[in-house]
């Protein structure tokens, strides 16, 4: 695994919230290595734009990285959703179908739109 998914998933279980986010919206994904790397770096990017989340992502770097698996593909999707969850509302529908919805101020951000774009079509079934 590398470094950047490391990081991202440790980032994401760091938060008390993470577990009980994975275990409520595990997602049916199926993602290469390289998709999951480029996932990993590009969420990084977005979020060390965030002073707090920045020193976070550079701690974690700089450490050996350790996380709890909950499927590596799955759990990259989740830990991106979660991360940036001021940006991905994910709801379940009245059929019990997944809606996936991504709100965000005009992207002025290439990355940042270029990153929820790939994850809405991602999410999308």
């Amino acid at each position: 695994m590398n470094k950047d998914l490391q990081v991202l998933l440790a980032l994401a279980n760091s938060d008390r919230d993470f577990f009980d986010f994975a275990n409520e919206y595990s997602l049916d994904a199926s993602l290469s290595e390289q998709e999951q790397h480029v996932l990993a770096k590009e969420t990084l990017r977005v979020l060390s734009e965030d002073p707090e989340y920045a020193t976070q992502i550079n701690s974690l770097a700089a450490s050996p990285v350790t996380s709890k698996s909950i499927g590596i593909d799955v759990a990259v999707v989740v830990a991106i959703t979660f991360l940036l969850r001021t940006h991905v509302k994910i709801e379940r529908n009245e059929d019990g179908k997944w809606n996936v919805l991504v709100e965000h101020k005009p992207a002025d951000d290439s990355l940042l739109e270029a990153l929820l774009n790939r994850v809405t079509s991602i999410l999308k079934p």
